[in-house]
């Protein structure tokens, strides 16, 4: 990874995978070597009543001024835990003055290392993105994506690389869930846990870019949901000349819908792809009559379901239970998608209406 956070040249590595369901769902990240997530216990925010000081001499002063302090720190800490640096920026603005007790001030510089840290946690939960490179892939084919920190409008910060407890990490995470033309559902996610090969320098123009890469899947579906995410997760950065630790911060994530290839001409024409499907009625066709239903526009759904409702009635299992699955999405009936006998009442009570 260069100064400016470029991705570093070199062959794309597979690294630390976890598959569930799938045998072939893999993660493949073009940097980076496996490392162990670790946990973090976080702060939780206290509930502070203000103190309220009066005249008061001697040791019930000191007893004061202790207490006045202590609900103070207490403010600051709440604040930190709640990841809010302008709220903690303000109350070290108002109670970090000359004469302030040693103790108390020690704190304090704790809290101020503290604000540059949650403000630029922030940059990267509101300003990180990930997006496909190019258009979106057909339904099985390899996807690319591009993870990216912007530019932080903060003094220089440094991520560190490595393996070690002070390196930057981040847990990509990807859930697949197709649909296929029959009304079944598959569930399958993958994860890994990347690591910096070099330290990324985020100033001026620079910030941090690196791609991820889900590998060609194969699928008998009709389409599927995709979902990524990438979470910060805790370690140390350097900011100016203090090394601080960072909490886990969840972010950006993406989401999209990957289709066969030719889906357009049934997006354009659902209606009339459902007619010519059902017209041939055979299996290469199933899926044509699933996505026609997907895509159908809700004006056109009275039409489309007097298409489907004759093959649930006098076709085959296989063709009845494709166009009960379709017709579970153009319409409002509660009905398990191999009911033959439910849909068909369910379409005598449509059509006395």
């Amino acid at each position: 990874m260069s100064a400016r956070g470029q991705p570093a040249p070199g062959p794309i590595g597979r690294i630390c995978l976890a598959r569930d369901a799938h045998p072939a769902l893999a993660l493949i990240l073009t940097l980076g070597a496996c490392v162990t997530e670790e946990s973090v216990d976080s702060l939780d925010p206290l509930a502070v009543q203000p103190v309220i000081l009066g005249r008061v001499e001697g040791d019930a002063q000191s007893s004061a001024s202790a207490a006045y302090y202590s609900s103070v720190l207490a403010q600051m800490q709440a604040a930190a835990a709640e990841r809010e640096p302008e709220h903690l920026r303000q109350l070290l603005d108002l109670h970090d003055r000359p004469g302030v007790p040693g103790w108390v001030e020690q704190r304090m510089s704790g809290f101020k290392l503290q604000v540059p840290v949650l403000e630029f946690e922030r940059h990267v939960e509101f300003s990180a993105a990930i997006e496909v490179v190019g258009e979106v892939p057909a339904l099985g084919e390899a996807m690319l994506f591009q993870f990216a920190i912007p530019p932080a409008p903060l003094k220089q910060v440094v991520l560190f690389s490595g393996s070690s407890v002070d390196s930057a990490r981040f847990l990509a995470r990807i859930r697949i869930r197709e649909f296929d033309c029959y009304g079944s559902v598959s569930d399958w996610s993958t994860s890994s846990l990347v690591v910096l090969p070099e330290d990324v320098r985020i100033a001026g123009s620079s910030g941090l870019r690196f791609p991820l890469e889900l590998e060609a899947l194969p699928s008998d579906g009709a389409y599927r949901e995709v979902r990524i995410e990438v979470d910060w997760m805790p370690g140390y950065l350097q900011l100016g000349r203090d090394r601080v630790s960072n909490s886990r911060v969840a972010a950006t994530h993406e989401e999209l819908k990957s289709y066969p290839l030719g889906v357009e001409s049934v997006r354009r024409a659902p209606l009339t792809t459902m007619r010519n499907a059902l017209r041939l009625g055979d299996e290469a066709h199933f899926n044509h009559i699933f996505l026609a239903a997907h895509f159908m526009p809700e004006d056109l759904w009275r039409e489309a379901q007097e298409l489907l409702i004759a093959p649930i009635r006098l076709q085959g299992p296989d063709l009845a239970r494709v166009c009960m699955a379709s017709l579970a999405l153009i319409s409002d009936a509660d009905l398990a998608v191999d009911d033959r006998q439910g849909w068909l009442r369910w379409w005598g009570k449509q059509e006395g209406r």
